[in-house]
């Protein structure tokens, strides 16, 4: 959606749906929220799930830090990779954890930032970031997650984590949370 919205003309016939999309899936979400605050799940991130719904600046412009990216679903790393190049950031992005460790291990000094997703096949988000942060403690890391409790985010910042985002978040949202830490 983002994508498809940075590269129309304004004045272009689908741009008008386009942002009708994205209040669409901004208030899916904010309803998803206050669902579950009301069933008792608290939902708590660093970056308000209200937030985009009552602004919606544009994103903040990377100066070339360097973000390594995980997740597992291929397409996601694909459109996130591409949106953030796009931005100005430079972006290496991995759908396995083992490759993104590796990777990070042979040079941990060239990623200014990571992004990881906490559900992972065969790990976590924070199992993750435990092991960067041993290689090199002063990493930032932001944590994505579908489900953002306050124990979620309690157990973040004990790993070390410096933000928690919900997901599916929005560019914004993400943007945001990287420009705070880079």
């Amino acid at each position: 959606r983002e994508l498809i919205r940075m590269d129309l003309d304004p004045s272009h016939p689908a741009s008008e749906s386009v942002g009708e999309i994205r209040k669409a899936t901004e208030g899916a979400r904010n309803l998803v929220t206050e669902l579950l605050a009301v069933a008792g799940t608290p939902v708590d991130s660093s970056v308000s799930p209200s937030a985009s719904a009552t602004a919606s600046p544009a994103p903040a412009r990377g100066n070339g830090q360097h973000i390594l990216y995980l997740d597992d679903e291929e397409p996601l790393v694909f459109l996130a990779t591409n949106l953030f190049k796009r931005l100005g950031y430079r972006v290496t992005g991995f759908t396995h954890a083992d490759k993104a460790l590796a990777a990070f291990q042979a040079d941990p000094m060239q990623y200014d930032l990571v992004v990881t997703d906490f559900n992972l096949p065969n790990s976590s988000g924070l199992e993750i970031a435990s092991q960067l942060l041993a290689i090199r403690p002063e990493t930032p890391i932001i944590l994505a997650s579908g489900e953002v409790s306050s124990t979620l985010t309690r157990q973040a910042q004990l790993a070390g984590v410096r933000h928690v985002v919900y997901k599916p978040n929005t560019v914004d949202d993400l943007c945001r949370a990287i420009h705070r830490l880079a």
